[in-house]
């Protein structure tokens, strides 16, 4: 299901203790440090920034983006669902996962894709660009990812064409993002939003929301994603209104590589 959140706010977090209190030399109860938290960089742009897919040693930083804390402070709406380390562990291992990483290593964006097999010789079958977590503002880095997931997601023979995205009706920055900068079409009729909402639901147990909209990632919205990572290459970093930049580690990320396999299917 896709719900995105942007730009969360809130500055601070508790977090309790990780262990227990020690004595010190001098008798003196103490509390080990605990964990870094990212408690801040909502409000902080980092100076850089790498943007690839996925791979298994992003795990554990990924189901913490996705639960506890971090979660708490990025998504104070609960747009996101939260999700478990068995949720997470096959989409983050196998690449499904756009991410974007600062220069201390931390992940400051990232999406996942889900792949839905519905029978019916595969008519049905879809890809769901969703899960969209940024706590990186003013630069668009969050249409970056979803371009780059979804150009990505294309590539794969068992949705094709059929990747979709939905987004609650509440979350005006999302839909925005859809309908504007990234060109992707809204699903406007009743029963094709129907069928797609029936896939998910019934690989999701029986669990979701009808009341969402639907959008379709066309061919023009193609065009729109490959633009948006040609200038990411291009420019090698992300501009603010107010002028400041955030450096783009292009020859470390996925934004050339999924560019150039789109532009030589696009010749086939």
């Amino acid at each position: 299901m896709l719900k995105s959140v942007l730009n969360g706010r809130h500055a601070h977090a508790f977090r309790a203790p990780a262990s227990m209190p020690q004595k010190n030399i001098n008798n003196i109860y103490t509390f080990p440090a605990p964990p870094r938290l990212l408690d801040a960089s909502a409000n902080k742009r980092p100076e850089s920034l790498t943007i690839r897919f996925s791979r298994a040693a992003d795990l554990e930083k990924v189901v913490d983006l996705y639960s506890g804390a971090r979660k708490d402070i990025i998504d104070p709406n609960n747009f996101v669902r939260a999700r478990s380390f068995d949720e997470l562990a096959e989409p983050v291992r196998s690449g499904a996962a756009a991410l974007a990483i600062d220069e201390n290593g931390d992940i400051r964006a990232s999406a996942l894709a889900s792949v839905y097999q519905d029978g019916k010789d595969g008519q049905n079958n879809m890809t769901e660009i969703g899960a969209v977590m940024c706590d990186v503002g003013g630069v668009g880095l969050s249409k970056i990812i979803i371009a780059m997931l979804a150009l990505k997601q294309t590539f794969d023979p068992r949705a094709g064409a059929r990747v979709y995205a939905k987004v609650a009706q509440t979350n005006d920055a999302s839909n925005k993002i859809f309908t504007s900068s990234l060109a992707w079409n809204q699903v406007t009729c009743e029963t094709k939003s129907d069928t797609l909402f029936d896939v998910v639901y019934r690989a999701h147990g029986g669990k979701g929301f009808r009341d969402r909209l639907w959008y379709h990632f066309t061919d023009a919205s193609q065009k729109r994603a490959a633009d948006i990572l040609q200038s990411c290459v291009d420019e090698e970093a992300l501009k603010a209104k107010d002028g400041s930049t955030v450096a783009l580690n292009t020859d470390r990320s996925s934004l050339w590589s999924t560019l150039h396999y789109h532009n030589m299917l696009s010749m086939s």
